[in-house]
């Protein structure tokens, strides 16, 4: 961009923006989002739309550490409340993309929080369908499969 463009102030105003943002799948018949200027601006809008763009800055990519250690997080927080296991299971999906080695560190998260989401989804799960005989009531006495020769005791 020139400086001229830069230092060259005028009012536009972006139709359909929040419509579009909102029903994303709608840009198409509305014609995707438009920028209106007023007509004495028109020149200098479409100059500016002509040049070519600054350049786009590095993307930001998630640190390999802060993902394993936000998967960490949520898996402890998801043993008092359940809805978080899936958003600390989302958070582990990349690591399987994940090339070369693991830190100490992010190892160690990873295999906290798969542990943590195995202890609160997974046991439970085996309590829930375990059968009768494996149970343990609150005030009941054990009771084995074979039967007691001595019907005193």
């Amino acid at each position: 961009m020139s400086p001229e463009s830069v230092a060259r102030t005028f009012y536009s105003f972006l139709l359909d923006e929040f419509t579009i943002g909102l029903y994303w799948h709608w840009a198409k018949a509305l014609g995707g989002v438009r920028l209106q200027v007023s007509p004495e601006d028109v020149e200098d809008a479409l100059a500016i739309l002509e040049e070519d763009p600054l350049p786009a800055a590095e993307p930001i990519l998630a640190d390999q550490e802060q993902v394993t250690g936000q998967a960490l997080r949520a898996a402890v927080f998801a043993t008092v409340s359940s809805p978080v296991e899936l958003y600390a299971v989302w958070l582990l999906l990349p690591v399987l993309g994940w090339s070369g080695r693991l830190s100490a560190t992010e190892r160690r998260n990873i295999v906290a929080a798969v542990v943590l989401i195995g202890l609160t989804t997974v046991f439970p799960a085996l309590l829930a369908f375990a059968p009768k005989q494996m149970r343990i009531t609150r005030g009941a006495r054990p009771t084995s499969s074979f039967s007691n020769p001595n019907p005193l005791s």
